[in-house]
């Protein structure tokens, strides 16, 4: 069976079971996908691991799915509701080993997951953080598309000012990680964008090309509920990333800027940056992709990103639906 322990006494884990990986997730009233979430943990190719679900004050059935499963790999930890970034720091605190994977309590991680992040972070020791693709599901688990996020650190710091090119519950962190950057930041809504934004300049991430995880779209998620407050932070943080990088030249931190007022700010900005951009520093072929539809207004661009007709420029190419940089609108 499960161990089951409450908050105050989680010395209990003083002398853990030796293992190289913890499986973190945590929980607040998630009974609808809760039970294939465990199962597609507990079904892993990889299985010297510990999981722990820390359950954040839930009143449904959750904790009775987490205790029906007979599996002492699971470490089940009831606190009062406190919210999802206060039950991820405290969870973290109790993993062990070297490696902390992060899974959603409605997402499914394939059979192989585990495996293949593990031997990445393994082989590549610069690494502190590996990701992956996702597919996209809906609530009753059909596939709604895939989604692709840039492969190499370069790419992924190129597009972290404007888009979150790590999905966070498909991400596989060294625990280092967390013992040297701190934990994860309660005060913001994108609390993994921010954490991306302060890793970002002293280790590296990846992420592997191929879905690893499903992704479960929720309309009621954190993240669309207080989507004004997302879009704001999005906006703010890339501001403040994109002129603290001090490895950009001039007219990189200006076109990173631009991409940040397209997406997040006014066109009107983006444009006179991108303007700025071509008089002083001549043609550019990807700032004039970038330019050309700021011309359709704030409006009408937003229109477009509210329907699939967004994904259009990154589908011209592969090569381009993994580069965000390259895929306005």
């Amino acid at each position: 069976m499960c161990k089951t322990m409450n908050q105050s006494v989680s010395g209990i884990l003083s002398s853990p079971r030796p293992v190289q990986l913890s499986v973190l997730t945590t929980v607040h009233n998630g009974a609808a996908h809760l039970h294939e979430c465990i199962a597609s943990i507990l079904q892993q190719e990889y299985e010297a691991f510990s999981f722990i679900i820390v359950d954040d004050g839930s009143t449904d059935d959750s904790v009775s799915i987490i205790e029906a499963f007979d599996d002492a790999r699971i470490l089940l930890y009831r606190t009062e509701h406190q919210g999802r970034v206060h039950a991820l720091n405290f969870g973290i605190r109790h993993c062990h080993g070297s490696y902390c994977a992060i899974v959603d309590a409605d997402d499914v991680s394939r059979a192989d997951r585990l495996s293949k992040q593990i031997n990445y972070l393994a082989s590549h020791p610069e690494c502190g953080v590996v990701g992956s693709w996702v597919e996209m599901i809906n609530e009753r688990g059909k596939r709604i598309r895939l989604q692709q996020y840039p492969e190499s650190h370069e790419d992924i710091l190129e597009t972290m000012a404007y888009y979150c090119s790590v999905a966070f519950p498909a991400a596989m962190f060294r625990t280092a990680v967390f013992n040297a950057f701190g934990a994860f930041n309660p005060e913001f809504v994108s609390h993994d964008l921010e954490y991306w934004m302060r890793l970002l300049p002293r280790t590296k991430l990846h992420n592997l090309p191929e879905p690893l995880l499903q992704y479960r779209y929720r309309p009621d998620s954190l993240s669309r509920t207080k989507r004004k407050e997302t879009l704001e932070e999005t906006y703010t943080l890339g501001i403040r990333f994109s002129t603290s990088r001090t490895d950009l030249t001039e007219a990189e931190r200006l076109f990173l800027l631009a991409r940040v007022e397209y997406y997040h700010g006014s066109v009107h900005r983006a444009r006179a940056q991108l303007i700025t951009l071509l008089r002083e520093y001549g043609w550019n072929s990807l700032h004039i992709r970038y330019l050309l539809p700021t011309f359709l207004g704030d409006r009408l661009l937003r229109c477009i990103r509210s329907t699939a007709l967004q994904r259009v420029p990154g589908m011209l190419t592969k090569r381009f639906s993994s580069r965000k940089a390259l895929s306005p609108p």
